[in-house]
């Protein structure tokens, strides 16, 4: 009897603990490693850390879901504040007032003179997406990290919501920040949970959607047949569902690590090194003004290959888009108007394998690299900008060049559903 209660006990603890880790093999493998610890214990003692264990997840889970949202929150923006696991928390409504971007958040040492103070305003529907309302049959369906949430820009200035006020096509935003494996999720979830003739259009940041891949952490993958690992992620997915706190709090601890591996990170060479010194972040000025670039970012677009070894391209196998959109980094697009030491030519590495990877599906891909250029440098005259000067996102002017694109993408593409998304409307000044 003590055996099976030892066995009920170390179950219990187990579950409990999957809202405290991460769902990866270091995570997993120290859960396990945990519970055969425990089986070690005392009977009475093992039980007295189920009972502390849940007594510590109900007083969080309760904080959670009452005590903190009601209360002042740390946060700078609402995307921080309302982020779940996977989607943002739904039927909210926040406006706040943002002091800066993301930039200053991430380096503290960046000059507070480069801020751009805004208001946002941040809606989620029923389902956790940044959209005015509840899905109401539109045939296109945008998914992508913070560009197409629309991070740092207000209600009114994402993609989607361009897309409709300028050209008067309906789109419904699947955003949100997870990375190739997530939009695979997320075009997979929409194909059964929309019709079947909508357009998938899956949008792709240069800056942190193509991670190097080596050998050994490919080999990693591979020693957990898929099939296995689809379970797990399953079971764990299942029991993280029924916790806010649980989705809450890999959301934060997700984001924190990314700007620890900022922080730690070292210089991909010596040049990089001599150009951007030790720092988070470097300022360039472009026809005297100041802004603000990620170097990790910068690195990525000065990369002469790239080569994750087919991850993307198996991901998106199992879960084929319509449309694949690349975003350019902002380094990229600024890097020729540098009034000092400007970058006049760079490579191309991410766009190339990206169009390698649509060559592969067969699906058609485009590059906004050119049409953000040319917008960048008619606003230059203007003191205007397509990025934000503190921040790593595209602005309300970048996006409208993005808006603009698609459009004229989609009026000209092979896929008849997704000609079908565009309606006819007067073009926007602003495309």
């Amino acid at each position: 009897m003590i055996l099976i209660s030892k066995g009920i006990g170390a179950f219990v603890l187990a579950n409990l603990m999957l809202l405290y880790v991460p769902i990866m093999g270091i995570g997993l493998g120290f859960l396990l490693l945990v519970v055969v610890m425990c089986l070690l214990l005392e009977h009475k003692n093992l039980w007295a850390m189920v009972f502390a264990l849940t007594m510590l997840t109900i007083i969080l889970e309760l904080s959670t879901r009452w005590v903190i949202p009601n209360t002042m929150t740390p946060y700078y923006r609402p995307h921080e504040l309302l982020a779940l696991e996977k989607t943002y928390r739904p039927n909210q409504k926040v406006r706040m007032d943002v002091p800066h971007g993301d930039l200053p958040a991430t380096d503290p040492t960046l000059p507070m003179s480069l801020a751009q103070p805004r208001e946002e305003v941040f809606i989620t529907d029923s389902l956790g997406y940044r959209n005015d309302e509840d899905y109401k049959g539109q045939k296109l369906l945008i998914v992508g990290d913070s560009y197409v949430v629309g991070i740092g820009n207000t209600q009114d200035d994402t993609l989607t919501s361009q897309l409709h006020r300028h050209f008067g096509v309906h789109a419904y935003n699947v955003g949100f920040p997870s990375g190739p494996l997530g939009y695979a999720e997320k075009v997979k979830w929409a194909r059964t949970h929309f019709p079947r003739d909508s357009c998938v259009v899956v949008v792709f940041f240069e800056g942190n959607d193509f991670k190097m891949v080596n050998q050994a952490e490919l080999a990693s993958r591979t020693i957990v047949p898929k099939s296995l690992q689809q379970a797990i992620k399953v079971y764990v997915t299942t029991v993280r569902g029924h916790s806010e706190f649980a989705k809450a709090f890999y959301g934060l601890t997700t984001r924190a690590w990314e700007i620890l591996h900022k922080w730690f990170k070292k210089p991909a060479s010596a040049d990089l090194e001599r150009n951007f010194s030790e720092n988070i972040t470097f300022v360039k000025t472009i026809r005297g003004m100041p802004m603000a670039f990620l170097r990790g970012y910068a690195e990525v677009v000065l990369r002469p290959a790239f080569d994750d070894h087919g991850f993307i391209k198996d991901q998106l196998s199992d879960a084929i888009p319509d449309l694949l959109v690349f975003v350019p980094d902002k380094y990229r697009v600024y890097g020729r108007f540098f009034d000092e030491e400007p970058v006049e030519s760079l490579p191309n590495a991410q766009w190339d394998y990206l169009l390698s990877v649509s060559s592969a599906l067969g699906v058609p891909a485009i590059n906004l690299t050119d049409p953000m250029q040319e917008r960048a440098r008619g606003l230059l005259s203007q003191g205007q900008t397509v990025y934000w000067r503190d921040d790593t996102h595209w602005n309300r002017e970048g996006i409208a060049v993005g808006a603009g694109y698609l459009v004229r993408t989609l009026g000209s593409i092979g896929n008849s559903n997704c000609r079908a998304t565009v309606v006819s409307s007067p073009p926007s000044s602003r495309s």
